[in-house]
């Protein structure tokens, strides 16, 4: 089993999540059960929310009253409702949230069987919110032991083991998105297929450039997002610190003794100035153009040229826009062809 929990403020926005069916799936059932614990109105997964948040209005200094838990089994494990309603409990009861409002909601939109706990953190009775101080190695510490008692797959964490269990590489960890693809069969997860291929060049580079040009090679680049940088084919995503663990972009940028932002700035500074060439001599117009039109700004086409021997050729596309880009690709080629003659 593997668990993912959150820590939020909306119990309508949670509950909505737990009802709504997801985008292209509207044929399965969202909802296979529902369990209540210590609710009054368990009609729904909205009257919860509405009955939880009037409890967590009693206490003013309880930002992020709402407790999501996530669970989820392998496929050949067939959990039954009751093993399923036990591990819950037993979750709740370890992060001392036995006595609390919480709504169990099966879902039946996957082929695995999952369990999400919506709870409150704020106490019914006492108005005090349960400490969630290091919950999720008490969490972890359930499942192992679950999993032995109940016969399901044994899936050893990074936070806890059984004493015969030893603790996973991270290269192997799965992250949520991935450990779904893996338990719908759809092959292996791209993040493990990323350091498979290019794991050594992450390893071995020695700046963000060489970096790059060995990503190159296997068709994978780098793209910056708000949480790091992420690994990409054009079509699917990995955190570099998810291809080899501990080669975070912050990392990386220690070792290569600069920042990712800064090399960005500087790779994009030829792109930008051929840019700001092609508008002042006006080649991005491109009727009437000829290889004469440039003999007196020849760095034009030879910093085209460069850019696009170096693999550039989509970032200068997208800098020079289409008709520009058209125009100095048959100035660059009449070049070649002057320079043969």
């Amino acid at each position: 089993m593997i668990a993912n929990s959150t820590v939020s403020a909306g119990f309508t926005a949670l509950a909505r999540y737990l009802e709504q069916p997801k985008a292209g799936r509207h044929n399965h059932v969202r909802v296979a059960w529902t369990t209540p614990r210590m609710l009054i109105d368990d009609s729904c997964p909205k009257a919860a929310a509405r009955e939880m948040r009037i409890v967590a209005n009693g206490s003013s200094s309880v930002r992020k009253p709402v407790l999501h838990v996530s669970i989820s089994w392998a496929p050949e494990d067939n959990p039954s409702r009751d093993q399923m309603e036990e591990v819950a409990d037993t979750v709740l009861n370890s992060i001392n949230m036995k006595h609390h409002q919480a709504l169990y909601v099966a879902h039946g939109d996957e082929d695995y069987d999952h369990l999400h706990v919506m709870a409150n953190r704020v106490h019914p009775i006492t108005r005090r919110a349960a400490n969630m101080y290091h919950y999720w190695y008490d969490i972890a510490k359930v499942l192992r032991h679950a999993e032995r008692r109940m016969g399901f797959r044994e899936v050893p964490g990074h936070l806890y083991q059984l004493p015969d269990q030893r603790r996973p590489e991270r290269s192997q960890s799965f992250s949520k998105g991935a450990y779904k693809t893996a338990m719908r069969g759809q092959g292996m997860p791209f993040q493990m297929l990323v350091n498979r291929a290019a794991g050594q060049d992450f390893k071995q580079a020695n700046s963000w450039d060489d970096l790059t040009a060995r990503l190159r090679r296997h068709g994978l680049r780098m793209e910056p997002q708000r949480t790091g940088i992420v690994v990409t084919d054009g079509q699917e995503y990995a955190k570099s610190s998810s291809v080899v663990p501990g080669l975070s972009g912050r990392a990386l940028a220690k070792r290569f003794n600069e920042s990712y932002d800064a090399y960005l700035a500087r790779r994009q500074a030829p792109v930008k100035e051929l840019a700001r060439a092609v508008r002042k001599t006006g080649l991005d117009h491109t009727e009437n153009t000829s290889y004469s039109d440039v003999q007196d700004s020849p760095t034009v086409v030879q910093a085209f040229q460069r850019l696009q021997e170096n693999g550039r050729s989509a970032e200068v596309k997208a800098a020079l826009g289409e008709d520009a880009y058209i125009t100095l690709s048959r100035l660059a080629a009449r070049s070649v062809r002057e320079q043969v003659r």
